[in-house]
């Protein structure tokens, strides 16, 4: 065993000086252990980095070091995965696009709304969130979701559309019912006239 002198201890002074051997296991060890969290750990990160607001020189900043990177195909995966992982979690104070309610929604959803509440049923929730899909109407108790297709937004959308129900159908066991805008504009023209209320 050998012990460092005074002028090799710390920062550059321990280029070319030998290590142990239990030194290297050590520092094996640790590099090997690099970037991996316990569960407790990743929940006390996600708790403390939660709702934080990034300031303009960070966004800036971070913009510039990401702008014209590729990343392979495993990353993105793994970013695919991530984002849809928290996507499907239950998270009112998360301020991401996805979790956050939208500030308007539109007529056609409200006259969709209006008509399921004159229909009958009870508890009618208008642009609900399921897992990452935001659907315009939600019969909770039923568990029946329903899109009304404006036919100039929706025109050239029926392949995503598709996908997105079928997803919704497996992963949530959530049928969805789509109506055109006609149909639906037909449907509120006989029904009453009432707000749904959210859960």
């Amino acid at each position: 065993m050998w012990t460092k002198t005074t002028s090799q201890r710390g920062g550059r002074g321990n280029r070319g000086v030998p290590k142990s051997i239990e030194h290297k296991q050590k520092l094996s060890e640790a590099a090997s252990r690099r970037g991996q969290h316990t569960d407790e750990h990743r929940a006390k990160i996600a708790a403390a980095l939660r709702g934080r607001v990034k300031s303009a020189e960070t966004k800036a900043k971070l913009g510039a070091t990401n702008r014209g990177r590729i990343r392979s195909k495993a990353a993105r995966q793994k970013y695919r995965h991530a984002a849809q992982k928290h996507a499907g979690l239950f998270l009112p104070e998360c301020r991401c696009w996805v979790h956050q309610l939208p500030s308007w929604i539109s007529s056609l959803t409200w006259k969709l709304a209006e008509v399921l509440v004159a229909a009958g049923y009870e508890v009618v929730i208008a642009e609900q969130q399921v897992g990452r899909f935001r659907v315009d109407v939600l019969l909770a108790e039923e568990w029946i979701a329903f899109e009304a297709d404006g036919s100039y937004w929706h025109k050239d959308s029926a392949i995503y559309d598709a996908a997105r129900d079928t997803e919704l159908l497996q992963k949530f066991s959530l049928p969805v019912v789509r109506l055109t805008d006609v149909e639906v504009e037909n449907l509120y023209g006989g029904a009453a006239r009432c707000r749904p209320c959210r859960l």
